[in-house]
C-alpha cells in the first residue's frame, strides 16, 4: 500500500512538472515572438538594411533545421526564408554571421548538427528544452566568441 501510494505522488509530481514545464515553454514562445515583432527586428543591421547569411551560416542553418526536424518546430514564421535575417530566433551582424540563435522551447527533436560548431562569430546559442542529441562537441572549442552556451533540459526523453 505504501508502495502504491508513493507512486502515486511520484506520478502526479511529474505529471505537475510535465504541465508547469509545457505553460512555461507557450509563454516564452509567445513573449518571444512579441518581442521579435516589436522596433528591434531580428536580423536587421543597425543601419536597418536586412542582411543575408554568410554561406558558411547558412549552411550550418540547413543542417540544423534538418537535423532537429524543422518541419515541426513550434514557431515556424520565416523558416528557411530569405533574407535568413527574418528567420524566428537568430541575429545577425552586418556581415550576415550569426551571432544569437534562440530556439529555445520550440520543439527540436533530433541531432545538434557539427556545423553549428563552425559559427565562429556566434555569441550566444540556447538550445534548451528541446529533444536533441549531440552528434560531435569535440568542435565546440571553434566558438571563439561563445559567451551563453544554454542546453538546460536538452536530450532525448528517457
Amino acid at each position: 500500500m505504501l508502495c502504491i501510494r508513493l507512486t502515486a505522488i511520484q506520478v502526479h509530481a511529474q505529471d505537475r512538472e510535465v504541465r508547469v514545464s509545457g505553460e512555461f515553454s507557450q509563454k516564452r514562445i509567445q513573449e518571444r515572438t512579441a518581442n521579435s515583432k516589436q522596433s528591434s527586428i531580428i536580423g536587421v543591421s543597425r543601419h536597418g538594411a536586412q542582411v543575408a547569411a554568410s554561406e558558411a551560416d547558412l549552411m550550418a542553418l540547413v543542417s540544423l533545421y534538418n537535423f532537429s526536424g524543422g518541419i515541426s518546430w513550434f514557431d515556424q514564421s520565416g523558416r528557411l526564408r530569405k533574407p535568413v535575417s527574418q528567420c524566428y530566433g537568430l541575429v545577425l551582424n552586418e556581415q550576415g554571421h550569426v551571432l544569437s540563435i534562440d530556439l529555445s522551447g520550440n520543439g527540436l527533436v533530433g541531432f545538434i548538427p557539427p556545423g553549428i560548431w563552425t559559427m565562429d562569430k556566434m555569441g550566444v546559442l540556447d538550445l534548451s528544452e528541446n529533444q536533441l542529441d549531440f552528434l560531435s562537441t569535440a568542435s565546440i572549442a571553434n566558438l571563439t566568441s561563445l559567451k551563453e552556451l544554454i542546453l538546460w533540459r536538452t536530450g532525448s526523453p528517457a
